[in-house]
Formats: C-alpha cells, sequence, structure tokens
C-alpha cells in the first residue's frame, strides 16, 4: 500500500482500491473495476495497451494531480462522488476531459482535438507532463509514502 500526500488529499493505492481522503474529512474509495469493456477500451485509447488496472490507477491519481496544479480546493469528479449522487453537475465532464486526455498525451504525446490541455496549462503542460511520469513510477515501485509537493513540483519517496 502506498499513500501519496497531495496538497488536496491524501490518495492510498492498494491492489484493487484508490481511497482519497479530503481535507474535510470524508472520503472516497474506487474499487478498480473488473475486466470492464469501457474500462478496457479507454485504457487503449489513452496508451495504456491491455493494462487497465494501471490505467484506472493513474485515473484517479490525475485527477488530485491536476486539482493540485490548477489550484482547486480537491478534485472535483471524486469529490462530488463522494458528496453527491448522480446526476452530476456538468463540471465533472470538463475535468473528466482533461484527465483523460492528460493521460494520453502523456503516454503518448498526442493531444487533445480541441486544444483544452495547452489552455488550461499553458507553458507548465510539457513541465507537469514530466513531473506526472515520474510520479506514476514512485506509485508503480510501492513505496510507503509519497509527497508531492505542486508549487516546487518537488516528488518525496520515504
Amino acid at each position: 500500500m502506498t499513500l501519496i500526500q497531495f496538497r488536496t488529499a491524501q490518495v492510498t493505492v492498494s491492489k484493487d482500491t484508490v481511497t482519497a481522503v479530503f481535507n474535510d474529512g470524508k472520503t472516497n474509495e474506487f474499487y478498480i473495476p473488473g475486466k470492464d469493456d469501457n474500462y478496457k477500451q479507454i485504457a487503449k485509447w489513452a496508451g495504456y495497451s491491455d493494462d487497465w488496472e494501471r490505467y484506472a490507477i493513474e485515473h484517479e491519481l490525475t485527477h488530485h494531480f491536476i486539482a493540485d496544479n490548477l489550484g482547486w480546493d480537491y478534485s472535483w469528479a471524486v469529490w462530488t462522488q463522494t458528496w453527491f449522487d448522480h446526476p452530476w453537475p456538468n463540471y465533472i465532464s470538463w475535468e473528466e476531459h482533461i484527465v483523460n486526455h492528460l493521460q494520453r498525451y502523456t503516454k503518448l504525446g498526442v493531444s487533445d482535438p480541441v486544444n483544452v490541455l495547452p489552455l488550461v496549462f499553458g507553458e507548465r503542460l510539457d513541465p507537469l507532463r514530466a513531473v506526472l511520469v515520474v510520479l506514476w513510477k514512485k506509485v508503480l515501485d510501492k513505496p510507503a509514502k509519497i509527497i508531492y509537493n505542486h508549487e516546487t513540483q518537488k516528488i518525496e519517496v520515504s
């Protein structure tokens, strides 16, 4: 089990669950789906080939990564899953677009068709992409704790 300390939440990654504890104390548990055809298709599209489990874990982490880097109080999508039942507010699809396309851009170098990523991140897009790659790799190493500092873009492992 690995704990990742973001500014917006503490996220724990275990074999089949990604758990986020928000600063307001509310907890969200994301259970990595079984062989779900939708996840398989999205994972392939995003450059993960058949590794849909890794796609799912990195997808959840990317929500918190972008929340930290965009100055949000939390990931809108993950926090909304915690506090509300469906239907979700429309802005959730905007965050999902950013997360999915940032994953695809990070894995394949393919930007989104409407160029939202450069508009959202500006000149920080490629440096953030590089940090995201390091963060994903550190999580794969399964250390006990990772501290991510969005201000310095430093990742500490213990």
